[in-house]
């Protein structure tokens, strides 16, 4: 009885955030740690980043849906994540984000040129 009701709430809590992403907001904390959840959010809408859990904020492929979504959502990546930047810029450069390397670099290196960003993603690229 319990493993049914379970589901249901599980059913219940996917399709409100394949229809809003934001309602993860409102889904209780067990559920904002259900990477399927996470991920169904963040496909709809990028900002719903926010309310994952922080271990969901450091997994790149709910970090990189929910950029793709909404580059805004970089706000919400884990610090971990953040501080990470080949990391990020090797992930953004494979799915072909180039601008999003130039942006993350803007935001965390100040010093750099939009010159000096590519220039690092290209030599980023080159070592794959």
């Amino acid at each position: 009885m319990a493993a049914t009701k379970q589901t249901k709430i599980y059913e219940i809590s996917l399709r409100e955030v394949q229809e809003d992403g934001l309602n993860l907001k409102s889904l209780s904390r067990d559920l904002q740690y259900v990477p399927e959840i996470v991920m169904a959010a963040v496909q709809q809408n990028g900002m719903a980043l926010e309310y994952a859990s922080e271990r969901l904020k450091n997994d790149q492929d709910i970090v990189l849906a929910a950029i793709k979504q909404d580059r805004r959502a970089l706000k919400y990546v884990s610090a971990k994540l953040k501080d990470d930047m080949e990391r990020v810029l090797t992930l953004a450069s494979k799915e072909k984000v180039g601008r999003l390397a130039q942006f993350i670099l803007s935001k965390k290196l100040k010093v750099l040129t939009v010159s000096e960003a590519l220039q690092m993603r290209n030599e980023l690229l080159t070592r794959e």
